[in-house]
């Protein structure tokens, strides 16, 4: 009866050892993609955005953005100053008096790709994820937090500890003086079967000066 007692209890501990124990950051990460994209359907993401940019006087700056990851396409078109740009097989496209340089629309390429494209984008080659998993809040949220060093600035990510969504990102032009911009993450859109998150609004961290909000209004499948 004794080795039957012992025996029970060792295997309650050995259960509550496996469940306290603590998530690396690759871990954390492939439980945020699987909420944010569970059937990898950002690699053939082929869509249409709508987006609306609530700006600190008040106004509204709209934008129409088309995104297909499996071609490398992408286009642009600011209604504000009816400019329309893209890029198709790495060649830039300019439909406007004003001149862009391809510089600047590869730029506003990697810039939609990568914001709208997380937390898939943080398994691109070339980001270096700290091992390091931290844990703090975003709001009122229980985060697990990831930080990820890129060559000129710091981000740091946060995951809703219950579902693994996103809730927010930081990034630090100075990491030790807190100088950069805070995003926070409101809402989700259904694309397809992906989440992604609809409102990301940008505070500076240094001064918490309000600098936008961007909205995703709405995604049509391109054809």
């Amino acid at each position: 009866m004794k080795s039957l007692v012992t025996t029970f209890l060792l295997s309650i501990l050995l259960s509550f050892s496996c469940f306290s124990q603590k998530l690396t950051s690759d871990e954390i990460l492939n439980r945020a993609i699987a909420y944010h994209d569970p059937n990898g359907e950002w690699d053939s993401f082929a869509y249409r955005l709508f987006f609306d940019q609530d700006l600190p006087d008040g106004s509204i700056s709209k934008e129409i953005v088309e995104l297909n990851n499996a071609t490398s396409y992408f286009k642009a078109k600011r209604q504000k100053n009816e400019v329309e740009f893209g890029l198709s097989k790495d060649s830039c496209f300019v439909i406007s008096t004003k001149k862009l340089p391809c510089e600047r629309i590869t730029m506003m390429r990697n810039y939609y790709l990568y914001l709208w494209g997380l937390p898939m984008k943080l398994k691109d080659p070339g980001t270096n994820l700290d091992s390091k998993v931290r844990e703090g809040k975003f709001g009122y949220t229980d985060c697990y937090i990831l930080r990820v060093p890129y060559e000129k600035d710091i981000w740091y990510f946060y995951f809703d500890k219950a579902s693994f969504a996103m809730k927010g990102y930081e990034f630090f032009k100075d990491e030790a003086k807190r100088i950069g911009e805070r995003i926070e993450l409101t809402g989700e859109l259904s694309i397809g079967n992906m989440k992604i998150p609809q409102n990301r609004k940008w505070n500076n961290t240094h001064d918490q000066q309000y600098l936008a909000t961007d909205k995703l209004v709405k995604a049509e499948k391109l054809d």
